[in-house]
């Protein structure tokens, strides 16, 4: 397909705009209206949204913008009816919690914890000692991994033959995603799985869904909600419509925000506020079952945050989804004294609502503008 398009856009533009119109409007739009309307087996469902991620992968999608937001919000707002009609069934969860949204102070803030971490302040900076606390605390597991770190802190080809100055910033932007990401695959995602399986129900055990550690990348691309500069990155959505003006701005607020790491040590660790780095999943079957995962994990786990999106309160306007997510506080301490301390997260859901989520995922990706 992706050739096909690129031989006709080489030697006819309005070639490779019939072609691509045509896979468009014969293809990846009748898919996704039978994938998201019409009655079908799950298996020829992924079948064909597998082939539609084919398509929009090699582009097509481009041709039909237009009318794929049409398609889109069509099935959006079909999820969104279904979603509603399971939600007038559930009785318990929409007043299960006080609140849609209850924090606990008193257990912990709901970030990772950082006052300790004073080797990582402006004022105390020093690489060896970074290097050795990233070893100590396992963001890097050798020195092999620490100096791919220092490798990746030299940016682009420009910085590093022109800018070698942005290196000893890079280093202190991105040290702290090291750690925490680090820590979480050498030792602390293990710990918080295994304890979730001794907390759970034996009879719900085979329900988890062990979520992979969020990677250094998918990180240091969310800390931006989390800095000072997080109401400018914000206003960035709006200029999604003008691509090089976005591009743009994105570019100048990133190089603003290294610039801060240099001083402020609440953008050095902004990183804290990503709190869903360990993560899993239990799918339950009806809500008497999902209540009773959650009583059997309050008692083993520290809650420092419960977001209820059952809750009646909750504004779902848009999307229709709803689950329960848990905050947990995980605390490990090594042989040599040495404790580790990280914020997880717990997703309790339904299967049925999850069911329509496989499908609605798509169409609300496409309407946020992802695939613009």
């Amino acid at each position: 397909v992706r050739n096909q398009l690129f031989l006709a856009g080489h030697h006819d533009l309005e070639e490779s705009q019939r072609l691509g119109s045509m896979l468009g409007d014969r293809l990846l739009l009748p898919i996704l209206e039978i994938v998201f309307n019409r009655s079908g087996t799950d298996s020829d469902k992924k079948e064909l949204m597998d082939f539609a991620m084919y398509l929009f992968g090699q582009g097509i999608s481009d041709y039909v913008k237009d009318n794929l937001k049409d398609v889109a919000k069509d099935c959006n707002d079909k999820c969104a009816e279904r979603y509603d009609a399971l939600y007038e069934n559930i009785k318990t969860l929409g007043t299960y919690t006080e609140k849609k949204k209850m924090s606990f102070a008193e257990v912990h803030d709901t970030r990772h914890p950082v006052s300790d971490l004073n080797w990582l302040r402006p004022e105390n900076q020093n690489t060896i000692v970074a290097c050795y606390e990233l070893l100590n605390s396992g963001g890097v597991d050798s020195m092999v991994k620490f100096c791919e770190f220092v490798s990746s802190c030299q940016g682009t080809y420009e910085e590093m033959f022109f800018h070698p100055e942005n290196l000893s910033k890079n280093f202190w932007a991105d040290i702290y995603a090291f750690h925490l990401v680090g820590q979480a695959e050498a030792f602390l995602n293990k710990n918080f799985q295994s304890k979730l399986v001794e907390a759970v129900p034996e009879a719900f055990r085979s329900k988890i869904h062990e979520g992979p550690v969020k990677t250094v990348t998918r990180v240091k691309a969310k800390r931006f909600d989390y800095s000072t500069l997080a109401e400018h990155f914000s206003e960035l959505q709006a200029l999604k419509a003008d691509k090089m003006e976005h591009k743009q701005r994105l570019f100048d607020l990133k190089q603003e925000y290294i610039a801060r790491c240099s001083t402020n040590y609440d953008d050095r660790t902004s990183e804290s506020g990503i709190i869903d780095i360990c993560r899993a999943s239990v799918v339950l079957e009806n809500e008497e079952e999902l209540v009773e995962v959650f009583e059997a994990v309050k008692k083993e786990f520290p809650i420092c945050r419960i977001k209820n999106g059952f809750h009646q309160d909750n504004d779902v306007t848009g999307s229709g989804y709803r689950d329960m997510k848990l905050n947990l506080l995980v605390s490990i301490e090594d042989e040599d004294g040495y404790e580790c301390v990280q914020v997880t997260e717990l997703q309790l859901t339904l299967k049925s609502f999850e069911d329509i989520k496989k499908l609605s995922h798509l169409p609300y990706s496409i309407l946020r503008g992802d695939f613009d």
